[in-house]
């Protein structure tokens, strides 16, 4: 294995929290990675429920006891994060040189054979407009890209100027967003925020808003922080050549 390739693109490569933890980067030189990583054990949406009403008084010290059910879902809570912050500071974070970190799942604007063959990661898709694929979820157990569960361990990604995170179940709010600009101050794009032509507005369950008008939310974030920042999604073209097939990106915008 060489240690001085640059670039890592595996496409519908979907790497296991645990199993990146017990392996080592062939190089630390890369400035692109690509590759989905789950595994993390979030919470579930019922888990989420218990964990909001659960009175902040249970968290101090000689205070009223959690319930069986409350501990469980607070223990899960906290090595699903303490994963995360390893993952980030242990391996994402030790790639010093990355510009182009793409931990995302979304395929939009694509030939619906060829995501047939690439497949769709066990989620529901369908066709629209006739020329794109739809996934009608976010991917769980993805890394939550928050303060609290790790992000703060990628400030050495100081020449970042691409991430992307499209269908990932992320938890990307407007402290993050802040922080992204005073983190990487190379960033010029990110993918994930994008409207998308072809992407549904999908609902949160529970009635909550839709993720379209959070999305919108967080771009208008960023936009009064960093007026240049970019959110366009990078469409791929699925091309054959003889012996098989490969995802070919467009030319970066």
């Amino acid at each position: 294995t060489s240690s001085n390739f640059k670039e890592f693109i595996g496409v519908k490569v979907q790497v296991e929290a645990e199993d990146i933890m017990q392996q080592r980067w062939a190089s630390r030189d890369l400035e692109v990675f690509t590759c989905q990583i789950s595994g993390f054990d979030r919470l579930t949406r019922e888990e989420e429920a218990v964990y909001d009403v659960i009175p902040e008084s249970k968290f101090q010290a000689g205070s009223q006891p959690l319930t069986e059910e409350e501990h469980r879902v607070v223990e899960k809570l906290r090595q699903s994060r303490e994963l995360q912050g390893q993952v980030c500071s242990s391996r994402l974070g030790e790639v010093t040189q990355l510009k182009e970190l793409d931990l995302g799942y979304q395929f939009d604007n694509i030939d619906y054979q060829a995501a047939q063959y690439i497949g769709n990661y066990g989620q529901p898709f369908h066709r629209q407009n006739g020329h794109g694929v739809c996934y009608s979820g976010p991917i769980q157990d993805t890394l939550e890209l928050t303060l609290d569960s790790g992000l703060r361990q990628l400030a050495k990604l100081k020449n970042l100027e691409v991430i992307r995170f499209e269908g990932m179940d992320h938890r990307i709010g407007k402290e993050e967003m802040k922080w992204t600009v005073e983190a990487w101050p190379m960033l010029r794009m990110i993918r994930g925020l994008d409207a998308g032509r072809w992407l549904p507005e999908i609902d949160v369950e529970g009635g909550k808003r839709g993720r379209g008008s959070i999305k919108a939310e967080l771009r208008e974030c960023m936009l009064g922080i960093k007026p240049e920042m970019r959110f366009a999604t990078r469409p791929f073209t699925f091309c054959r050549f003889l012996g098989g097939s490969v995802w070919i990106p467009f030319p970066k915008v």
